[in-house]
């Protein structure tokens, strides 16, 4: 969506949107309260943003982030982003927060039956330093801004996923919060898909990559809004899919299953 382009559209016809701005923005702040200390399709990188096959070298995308979840993830052995395998035990929470997670029924090796009793989803229980074994992490489901320019092209869309580090999360948070918490003379409260969001992904010493949420502008056009809207529900239900065992993992069953079955061969 190109950023200075506005399709014309009442205020009266706006001043309607802003009751279900004021619950969304509030919910999606709420769905947050809770979470914590992907989606493979935008990855951040040291000052880099990588969406699909293109890395954008500036670092800086524009999205509509039409929704997210909160996603727990466990894994076995060290955690390497370069690697597909899903992790042994994963969880995600669309609404309730940490009270509610609990271990997909995909998961593998699951390590307690909720996970705010879990021991690896406690503070110092990571290998090292004082943090958790278990990622406490949040899913976006993000449409590139410059994919829509009317509502006809929301449907459309391809939905582009991307997660969000636990050293991240804070700031997440804190932009939910401001667009739920915003003054009726600033534009009053939106959700995070009322509204265009620049993510820029910077290299720091500390946490290795930083990312930064910020505001462009609002969106006005009452009919994308319309779309955006319908699409909600699908967004939640993608974001919380199960992850998919890899090939050596299927081999491997397989290998168990049928093991000691194999007929023996009959003598000529």
């Amino acid at each position: 969506m190109a950023t200075k382009k506005k399709a014309a559209s009442s205020t009266t016809t706006l001043a309607l949107w802003q009751e279900k701005f004021m619950a969304s923005a509030k919910a999606g702040a709420e769905q947050l309260k809770n979470i914590g200390g992907g989606g493979t399709g935008i990855k951040f990188g040291h000052g880099t943003i990588q969406v699909g096959d293109a890395v954008k070298k500036d670092g800086k995308i524009e999205v509509i982030i039409v929704g997210y979840t909160g996603h727990n993830r466990w894994f076995k052995g060290k955690y390497d982003p370069s690697e597909t395998t899903p992790p042994d035990c994963y969880a995600f929470s669309a609404i309730l927060g940490d009270e509610a997670m609990a271990p997909h029924p995909a998961a593998s090796d699951k390590q307690s039956t909720l996970c705010i009793d879990c021991p690896k989803n406690a503070w110092g229980s990571a290998d090292t330093g004082r943090g958790k074994a278990c990622a406490n992490t949040v899913r976006l489901g993000c449409l590139l801004a410059s994919d829509i320019d009317e509502a006809k092209d929301v449907a459309g869309a391809e939905l582009a996923t991307a997660g969000v580090s636990p050293t991240n999360l804070a700031k997440f948070k804190s932009y939910v919060n401001e667009l739920a918490d915003r003054a009726a003379s600033d534009g009053g409260p939106r959700p995070t898909w009322g509204v265009i969001t620049q993510i820029q992904s910077f290299h720091d010493d500390k946490t290795q990559i930083r990312l930064e949420f910020t505001l462009v502008s609002d969106i006005e056009d009452a009919a994308i809004l319309e779309a955006l809207e319908k699409r909600l529900n699908k967004v939640q239900d993608t974001l919380q899919q199960p992850y998919q065992a890899t090939a050596e993992k299927v081999k491997a069953g397989a290998r168990k299953k049928f093991a000691g079955k194999v007929p023996a061969k009959k003598g000529k």
